[in-house]
């Protein structure tokens, strides 16, 4: 009697392909890549954050194992290689290939011939990204240097509009600027244009007048208390000239102009005109060189706002 025996045998398989390669965007939605040769190319949706890293969920080849594996965390950029090998220990590898269908941000700046320090810039365009992590804006000054305006503190952050206060912190002068946003993985710089120096209204500034309340006689010397942050006071220290006073009831509706008689960082000091017609005092508005070339000036004081007894001027 003879016994056979006989004994299978298993050949390696020599397959080292990737055949599925998908990821999720920002939405839930599925993103399915497409392989070609030895790239993996995913498009990204536009007017979606651009993520750091992904977990792609892969399959490949049956016996051949990947590495990074499928579910592994990676870099969402073309430095991100896999590597695929077969039973028969062949590989092959991949390189992850990104393609962005987000259109670079355009914009005009509305207002832009007055634009000043501490006011609000407004950005008006499309394809902002509205996520402050991939939505940043600069201010960049003459020696090209990157000034950063932060956009958490926007009033407003849409896919067409920002609305954010140019700085006015002492990182900002006058002058020219270029205004830069990037948004996801674009760029785009516009400009220059002109910065102005930081309007009254846009201060945060305090007076008191130290007199309030008192009788006052014409030709006296009338003082305020008052308080401005140093990166705006820097324009306006020194640079008071007169204090425009109106009188409560005047028929003529006159404005009597009360010349600085001294000034620094905390106190102002003005010398009642003479002319001035005996009465209470409804408000005292104070101008410095420029304003007195333009309408307007800093309100100091007005009677029923800031006292509740009156200031009276008498002979």
């Amino acid at each position: 009697m003879f016994l056979l025996s006989c004994r299978k045998e298993y050949v390696s398989m020599p397959y080292n392909n990737i055949e599925q390669f998908i990821i999720t965007d920002t939405e839930g939605n599925e993103l399915k890549a497409s392989v070609t040769g030895n790239s993996i190319i995913l498009y990204w949706p536009p007017f979606q954050p651009v993520p750091g890293h992904i977990k792609p969920v892969i399959s490949i080849s049956e016996g051949a194992k990947i590495n990074p594996a499928s579910g592994a965390e990676v870099p969402f950029d073309e430095n991100t290689v896999y590597t695929v090998t077969a039973q028969d220990g062949s590989t092959k590898t991949y390189q992850l290939k990104t393609a962005i269908n987000q259109p670079a941000p355009v914009f005009e700046i509305v207002g832009s011939d007055f634009l000043t320090l501490g006011s609000t810039i407004n950005l008006s365009g499309q394809y902002f990204i509205p996520d402050t992590t991939q939505t940043r804006l600069y201010m960049v000054n003459s020696a090209n240097t990157d000034i950063p305006v932060s956009l958490k503190d926007a009033d407003k952050l849409w896919s067409n509009r920002i609305l954010v206060k140019i700085p006015l912190d002492g990182r900002l002068d006058t002058g020219y600027y270029q205004v830069k946003v990037v948004s996801g993985r674009n760029t785009t710089v516009k400009g220059p244009y002109h910065i102005g120096k930081p309007l009254v209204l846009d201060i945060d500034d305090t007076y008191s007048l130290n007199e309030a309340g008192q009788t006052i006689k014409k030709g006296a010397e009338i003082s305020f208390t008052y308080s401005m942050p140093a990166a705006a006071g820097k324009y306006f220290y020194g640079k008071f000239i007169r204090a425009d006073i109106m009188i409560t009831g005047d028929p003529s509706n006159g404005i009597y102009s009360a010349p600085v008689t001294s000034q620094d960082q905390t106190s102002l000091k003005f010398r009642v005109p003479a002319d001035i017609p005996a009465g209470n005092i409804a408000s005292v508005t104070l101008y410095t060189e420029e304003d007195d070339a333009s309408p307007g000036g800093i309100f100091m004081y007005m009677w029923q706002q800031n006292s509740s007894a009156p200031t009276t001027i008498t002979e």
